[in-house]
């Protein structure tokens, strides 16, 4: 049965012809290669999608097949299906608002598929094995999918989503109640900024939604909050709010109230040096924190850097004299 997001119905995607064998099979625990093999000579739809796309985006998709529970629904939709088609997703983690063949998939595949971008270093796991986080800040809350990764990660932590456009709030409102999650999950309707007031913003652009810049178009007058206060409150951040983490990193209070550990998306937009990965990395030393972070192809406009601050060891007892 589809499911619904408001009045819209959200149906199933058809697959005439594949089997509940097939949809049962444990191909779903081989390799991508392999998967694909597999499926091209017994799925005419997915033979159909190499010869019209190419391998990539279907190699792509069957390394989606052990995230999502009905991979097969999930990939017609993701290779055939309209563009901007919103469907509830079940995962692993929980379940998910999509809309299909929009940036929402790149984000779900960044945080849920392959790399898993938001697997914490070694130096971060250790800590958070000894300390779990209990009050996440997520700056750039979108549609939810970090929110859902977080509550399945850390099952005893809360989380505060800080989104202000308003395409995607209605996603992230469903997707917390589709969790279950109301008790856990806050939703903050707003921009993340160095200040509270109104700011200019220019939105509809899924994941891009941002402030505007100088120059470029204006689609709303969203409110603002002050991330600085929020991030105060909270002993893990997740910051990825497209080009405004300069004015965070750059404000005299960020590095009393910033995390133990953060985790962040640093963008060439609103970068005020010509490097913008390196120019993250200097701030977030100057503000007490090892940095980690994978090398960042020449040209990429964005990466992504965890950064903490090491553990104190714990006092030595008194010694008996």
């Amino acid at each position: 049965m589809g499911d619904s997001l408001g009045d819209t119905l959200i149906p199933p995607i058809p697959l005439a012809g594949v089997s509940s064998e097939t949809l049962r099979s444990g191909v779903c625990h081989a390799s991508p290669v392999i998967k694909l093999a597999w499926l091209r000579n017994r799925v005419p739809v997915i033979d159909h999608a190499v010869s019209v796309l190419g391998t990539k985006p279907v190699v792509k998709a069957a390394v989606r097949w052990s995230t999502v529970k009905e991979p097969i629904r999930f990939n017609a939709a993701e290779l055939f299906g309209p563009r901007g088609r919103v469907q509830v997703r079940r995962i692993r983690d929980g379940r998910v608002v999509l809309r299909h063949r929009t940036r929402d998939i790149d984000i779900f595949d960044e945080i849920f598929v392959g790399n898993l971008g938001y697997e914490p270093p070694p130096a971060v796991a250790l800590q958070f094995r000894d300390s779990p986080p209990r009050r996440v800040l997520d700056l750039g809350g979108n549609i939810g999918l970090f929110g859902v990764y977080a509550l399945a990660r850390w099952p005893g932590a809360t989380v505060t989503s800080v989104e202000p456009d308003t395409d995607n709030l209605p996603l992230l409102t469903r997707c917390v109640a589709l969790n279950d999650a109301a008790a856990r999950w806050t939703i903050i309707a707003a921009c993340a900024a160095t200040e509270p007031g109104v700011v200019a913003f220019s939105g509809g652009r899924f994941a891009d939604s941002a402030i505007a810049l100088a120059g470029e178009a204006v689609t709303d007058q969203v409110v603002a909050v002050d991330a600085l206060a929020l991030l105060s409150e909270a002993d893990f951040a997740k910051i990825d709010i497209e080009g405004s983490e300069w004015a965070l990193l750059g404000d005299q209070r960020f590095a009393a109230s910033a995390p133990t550990v953060l985790v962040m998306e640093w963008h060439q937009r609103g970068c005020p040096t010509g490097d913008p990965r390196e120019a993250a990395v200097d701030l977030l030393r100057r503000a007490g924190y090892e940095v980690e972070g994978e090398p960042t192809p020449a040209g990429q406009t964005y990466g992504t850097l965890w950064a903490w601050r090491p553990a104190q060891p714990s006092p030595a007892p008194p010694q008996n004299t």
